[in-house]
């Protein structure tokens, strides 16, 4: 568990190299918070991941000037846990990033029955599909969203 220090060392981090965004719908709506956080420094990178215990690391390669350099990035997705972090260093951040973090948290509260927050009990898909019906419904490993067949047949038949 990490210490007083350590969420605000992190604070500090997020306030100057971090983002606090809105991942879009597909329909270009900004609707899931989530943090990114990018630099050259693998350690620092790692130090952050194991402060909030969220999310994932991986590192890229990027080319400037001619010179390959390796970019180590933690992306916190899973709104729930972006969330969880945004409260924890919301005390220790500026103004600016308290005011987006605010948006973000807000945004990610005011989700319909078709967000994120109740997607594990959902009966229906967005179209209307029944869940209850067998074979209608996929349940992805891992985080345990629910997809509707029916819906992903059409997509793939170019219907929808």
């Amino acid at each position: 568990m990490a210490t007083e220090i350590e969420w605000a060392w992190l604070a500090g981090l997020l306030e100057g190299e971090g983002c606090f965004t809105l991942r879009k719908s597909k329909k270009g709506t900004p609707r899931w918070p989530m943090i990114q956080l990018g630099m050259n420094d693998a350690d620092v990178v790692k130090h952050a991941m194991e402060i909030a215990g969220v999310g994932q690391a991986r590192e890229e390669e990027r080319v400037r000037a001619g010179v390959s350099k390796t970019f180590y990035k933690w992306d916190v997705t899973r709104s729930e846990d972006a969330v969880m972090v945004m409260r924890r260093i919301l005390p220790y951040m500026g103004e600016r990033r308290s005011e987006r973090i605010h948006e973000c948290i807000k945004t990610f509260e005011s989700l319909t029955d078709y967000g994120e927050k109740n997607f594990r009990t959902q009966t229906h898909c967005v179209r209307g599909h029944d869940f209850s019906i067998p074979g209608n419904v996929y349940i992805r490993p891992g985080d345990g969203k629910r997809r509707c067949q029916v819906c992903i047949v059409m997509r793939r038949e170019g219907v929808i």
